[in-house]
């Protein structure tokens, strides 16, 4: 079953290309494409069952970032994908924090975006390497926080994976570790962080990189 696709792009050219290209693959149906996100008010979120959303941030009207929060609103489970041109962390951290689900550069191969968007869709998360590896870098830096300082070396690089969107069987295969294992320590970091999700221990990290 294809899931529903948003599109929300100011640049036309790259508009009709995504459009184009998206609306040809077996993963994915293109319900809706706009140049702001103060257009998605024309969907009837009562009728309409989107499942994801490619953002720019640098659009017509309020940003992407600004719009995420009025995004969820209105679809609360739907997964939003930033794919734009800015790697820098201040922007990477904020439109993690409001909530996407992904970040990609806009020059990363289209079909890597569309594989990239499976994964988000089928309940990981992704990054570019890029930015998968700013937010590691950020991650590492800042030993401040006590509930940070209870981890356990094993139990910081079990997190640092769930930053990077690996689920718990990937995790274990990198660890080394069974999956029984991977769960025992990740309920360890939910407890030591005072976090009762996976969702709750990124933000919580990410929230903590930004402070820095």
């Amino acid at each position: 079953m294809k899931a529903n696709l948003a599109i929300i792009e100011d640049e036309p050219v790259i508009l009709k290309s995504l459009t184009t290209f998206f609306e040809n693959t077996e993963s994915f149906a293109v319900i809706f494409t706009a140049r702001r996100v103060e257009d998605l008010h024309a969907l009837n979120q009562e009728e309409i069952d989107l499942d994801i959303i490619l953002l720019d941030i640098n659009l017509l009207g309020m940003s992407g970032i600004q719009g995420i929060p009025k995004i969820l609103e209105m679809f609360p489970k739907v997964n939003i994908v930033m794919l734009t041109t800015f790697d820098q962390n201040e922007y990477i951290f904020e439109a993690l924090k409001a909530g996407a689900t992904g970040y990609i550069v806009k020059d990363t191969p289209i079909w890597d975006i569309k594989s990239a968007m499976e994964t988000i869709q089928a309940g990981g998360s992704f990054m570019s390497p890029g930015i998968a590896r700013k937010v590691m870098a950020s991650f590492h830096k800042d030993k401040n926080d006590v509930r940070f300082e209870s981890l356990t070396n094993r139990q910081n690089e079990i997190l640092n994976a769930l930053v990077e969107g690996l689920s718990y069987k990937m995790i274990a295969d990198r660890m080394g570790i069974s999956t029984h294992t991977t769960c025992d320590h990740i309920k360890a970091i939910y407890r030591k962080l005072q976090v009762n999700s996976k969702g709750e221990a990124i933000n919580l990290a990410l929230t903590k990189k930004k402070t820095t």
